[in-house]
């Protein structure tokens, strides 16, 4: 993007060293079990971009995301913390580093969301069997200006030991929206079509009131035993216990549930992977992507009417969803059966 360039080789290793000594390390996953006749082994990985922040100024920037990972696999597991830190004279100096945070499937970004005409740090993650989005926003004095108070507990399993940071929760993408002078707006659709709003207030993003219909709070436990599944899952263990002992901690929010039957679904227990999926629907009968769990499991089952049902149900919610041009090839395979 503009302003951006890639690190030289001798950067990268200069600002690692630094990044490394200077930062505290984000808890990591312990331990992964080794393949027969190995040691078990940790995997941290380190990603930095160069990034001229204030633009019309040659001043470069140093963005770095420090995250757990799968050593087997080369993959972010979701726990991670962001460093912004300023070139001077070619070596880097480290400014501040955020809270913990959620690092799975993350995507950097940068927009002057404040319209003070510098840059400010964006970090979208996808997180909970890729049902929710965690959307973070950092200053350049390293405010969390993204900061929910409303999901401060639930992503408080991070690090019970450590500050975690509180972001903006959603199930869709993340729109921009507004003119060049003053704050943007944020713009987030929930699965059953309904627009929720964030504007610039008090130092941070605050849901505009009434733009969504209140929604309970999560049960910290649930939310921390959820934490748990996914890790296991990611390690290729069963996670089925985990998630289960979410729902029913939880019974008002469909993403432990629907998690569940994943979980059953991974392990090829189709047939108990429906009865978490329709509770994941009993509980939100606009949830999309237990309809489309719900088309797998029954497709693998061989009941090709109920999975036409379930995929048509998905599309019927979320035609415009990234998942939805792979299901209108499922359904076109269900049709030639």
């Amino acid at each position: 993007m503009p302003g951006s360039r890639r690190p030289t080789d001798a950067e990268l290793k200069d600002f690692a060293e630094i990044l490394l000594k200077h930062s505290r390390m984000p808890p990591l996953t312990c331990p992964f079990k080794p393949s027969e006749g190995q040691i078990a082994r940790l995997a941290f990985n380190v990603f930095i971009e160069i990034q001229k922040m204030h633009p019309g100024s040659e001043q470069e920037s140093v963005i770095a995301l420090l995250a757990d990972s799968d050593a087997d696999h080369e993959t972010v597991l979701g726990t991670g913390r962001l460093v912004y830190g300023e070139v001077q004279e070619g070596h880097l100096h480290v400014c501040w580093e955020s809270a913990l945070l959620e690092a799975a499937m993350s995507q950097l970004g940068f927009v002057d969301l404040l319209g003070n005409g510098s840059l400010q740090i964006m970090l979208t993650s996808v997180f909970g069997m890729g049902n929710h989005t965690a959307f973070y926003a950092f200053d350049l004095d390293g405010h969390e200006i993204s900061r929910q108070s409303s999901t401060c507990e639930a992503f408080s399993d991070l690090a019970a030991q450590s500050v975690t940071a509180c972001p903006i929760s959603t199930e869709s993408d993340i729109q921009i929206t507004g003119s060049d002078n003053g704050p943007k707006e944020l713009l987030t659709t929930t699965e059953s079509g309904k627009k929720v709003r964030y504007v610039f207030k008090n130092t941070h993003f605050e849901e505009v009131p009434g733009s969504k219909s209140p929604k309970s709070p999560p049960v910290p436990r649930a939310m921390s035993l959820n934490a748990d599944g996914m890790r296991l899952m990611q390690q290729g263990d069963s996670a089925v216990a985990k998630f289960e002992e979410a729902a029913q901690l939880n019974e008002s929010d469909p993403l432990f549930a629907n998690n569940a039957g994943f979980a059953y679904y991974k392990l090829g227990r189709n047939q108990d992977s429906l009865y978490w999926f329709n509770k994941a629907i009993e509980i939100d009968p606009n949830r999309a992507v237990a309809y489309l769990n719900l088309g797998d499991a029954y497709a693998k089952l061989n009941n090709i009417a109920q999975a036409r049902r379930a995929y048509e149900k998905y599309f019927e919610l979320a035609s415009d969803f990234k998942a939805a041009p792979e299901v209108k090839k499922k359904l076109e395979a269900l049709s030639q059966q």
